[in-house]
């Protein structure tokens, strides 16, 4: 039960980490764009 718990936890740790990654890379990648465009 607390192994189920454990793998649970650390799972969903690794979604939100890959999803935070990715939001970050998409936000900075549109930032670019928006700075180069400025410029």
């Amino acid at each position: 039960m607390d192994e189920d718990k454990l793998a649970h936890s650390i799972t969903s740790r690794q979604i939100n980490d890959a999803r935070y990654k990715l939001s970050s890379y998409v936000i900075h990648d549109i930032f670019e764009h928006v700075r180069c465009g400025l410029i």
